[in-house]
């Protein structure tokens, strides 16, 4: 499976009342948490991969962000 690298700062906007309040301290950590088909490899800069192609396509229609 080939691996898609893509930038996206509206992730943290929708999920960072979700983070704050949970026990989680690393973002990637949360987002693993979350099952949402994406792994975390550069807060700062907002960089992901695509893990999984179907989990990823259902949170972008879930998040509006397609």
């Amino acid at each position: 499976m080939d691996s898609k690298f893509f930038n996206w700062s509206k992730i943290f906007d929708i999920f960072e009342k979700e983070y704050q309040k949970s026990d989680i301290r690393l973002w990637r950590d949360f987002l693993r948490s979350k099952d949402l088909g994406i792994i975390c490899i550069d807060f700062f800069n907002d960089r992901y991969i695509v893990t999984d192609e179907k989990k990823w396509t259902l949170t972008k229609i879930k998040y509006g962000a397609l």
